[in-house]
């Protein structure tokens, strides 16, 4: 069983945000510790494999974009983490492009599903044997040719200059999280996954490394079985791990902070800039004072495969929108995925409003009309009705039914609509004493990756991990 997903990647994220953070706070330890385990951190030079390639700005300024792998393999581990085929091969069902904002104010972490089928070009391995061009799932540039042909592919596709990566192991990825003193999770049901090995209860759990490497890892104990839903479980797992890596609990505690960080660099192999004392320094503190919250994960926009249901492609308009905003250093909002109810007919600000009450109560129409004009309705007028209303409605002729719709679906869709002739410009909207409530649009706004325990999959909605006071 390979490691699937995102949970490496936090590894050097997590590393990073607790680095900068504990400057200002064991600013002593910090200089001796970063030089201590620099030296532990493994390096490669894959520059020959890239060829040439456009400068960059000198270290610390500029963007910087670090590709992040995760190796699985298991040499020296047996055969207890896969079968035998692949016993001592490597390979890499994990990827994050992680773009660091210039500003160094934001940091946005890009998982790229191992499924997605791309165009791999022609690769050279470390030996220096040439692999042709191959149209196939995006994990095996690294089967084939290692970080330096997952970074050219990556490089091809986005049009970005990648000019830095790290790779993450099993060993590593345990290792950090012990070091931690473990990282709580929420576990929406009771697990016994005997493919993963995670044997768990429902509730808030604070994992130790092996026990977080199976939760990362399984599919069919969680979620529906497929990779996307896994991704979006470690997705949470790593917020987790940054939240814990930036507590009190390992930044006021030089032990474990060392311990972390002293994992962290053993567990890695990284290009020579990156795993030098210079670079990491000038890095760490250019990051000082980072907000967690600005660490934001998400997964590259993908579609479904025509041709194959269990692979994926990147979403032309919204891959390339992405790509184009990491290459520019510009912020980038996920589209919002919206049922049919939660689209407008017309534009908001298209639809004029009359607003009339029906009811007893003194401002009923006022109180309607001023939510509905902070969602962008214009408010031709407020007024009382002619007479008693009991269930709330709107009145348009035929030529406002969209006006109207969209109107009805800011109400929730619960209101019907009364048509006449009439050729008044603004519909009529009868607030009943059955009032009415403005559920409003979706709006969309700044993603973080601010922890939240994920929800309960299945028909149980009762959250197993909500603390009753």
């Amino acid at each position: 069983m390979q490691i699937r997903g995102h949970r490496p990647s936090l590894v050097l994220l997590s590393a990073m945000s607790a680095v900068a953070l504990a400057i200002t706070l064991v600013s002593g330890l910090f200089g001796i510790a970063l030089k201590t385990v620099a030296s532990e951190v493994k390096t490669a030079d894959i520059s020959a494999q890239l060829g040439e390639r456009p400068s960059l700005p000198a270290p610390p300024t500029g963007p910087i974009d670090v590709l992040i792998m995760g190796s699985d393999t298991r040499a020296g581990q047996g055969r207890k983490y896969g079968q035998p085929d692949y016993y001592n091969v490597a390979r890499s069902d994990t990827a994050l492009l992680v773009h660091i904002y210039e500003d160094r104010k934001r940091v946005l972490v890009v998982s790229i599903p191992r499924d997605t089928i791309v165009r791999i070009p022609e690769c050279i391995n470390s030996d220096g044997k040439i692999f042709p061009p191959i149209t196939t799932r995006f994990n095996y540039a690294f089967t084939q040719g290692g970080p330096g042909c997952t970074v050219k592919t990556l490089e091809t596709i986005t049009g970005m200059t990648i000019e830095h990566f790290a790779v993450v192991d099993f060993l590593g990825f345990k290792s950090v999280v012990d070091a931690l003193g473990g990282v709580e999770v929420c576990i929406p049901q009771d697990v016994n996954d005997n493919k993963s090995k995670l044997f768990v209860k429902a509730g808030l759990q604070t994992l130790d490394g092996e026990a977080s490497l199976a939760y990362v890892r399984t599919r069919l104990g969680l979620g529906d079985g497929g990779d996307i839903s896994r991704i979006s479980r470690q997705q949470d797992f790593l917020k987790s791990m940054v939240r814990k890596t930036t507590s009190s609990q390992v930044l006021l505690d030089p032990i474990r902070l060392f311990r972390t960080l002293s994992e962290v660099a053993k567990s890695l192999t990284t290009d020579p800039k990156l795993g030098s004392v210079e670079k990491m320094t000038a890095l760490a503190r250019s990051l000082a004072g980072i907000d967690p919250a600005k660490i934001r994960f998400m997964t590259a926009p993908i579609s479904t495969n025509p041709k194959d249901r269990n692979t994926v492609v990147f979403s032309t308009i919204e891959s390339t929108k992405l790509w184009n905003a990491l290459a520019n250093d510009q912020g980038y909002e996920e589209p919002i995925e919206l049922t049919e109810d939660q689209i407008p007919d017309v534009t908001v600000e298209s639809v004029s409003v009359t607003v009339l009450n029906g009811t007893s109560i003194p401002g009923a129409a006022s109180e309607v009309a001023s939510k509905l004009q902070a969602e962008g309705f214009k408010i031709a007028g407020t007024r009382n009705a002619p007479a008693s209303v009991e269930t709330t409605y709107i009145r348009a002729n035929k030529d406002q039914l969209p006006a109207a719709r969209t109107l009805a679906k800011a109400l929730g869709n619960n209101v019907k609509i009364e048509i006449q002739e009439s050729s008044v410009n603004d519909i009529k909207l009868f607030i009943g004493t059955n009032r009415a409530t403005v559920i409003g649009f979706p709006k969309i706004e700044e993603k973080t990756s601010t922890w939240q325990q994920p929800k309960p999959t299945g028909s149980d909605t009762r959250n197993p991990c909500v603390v009753k006071n």
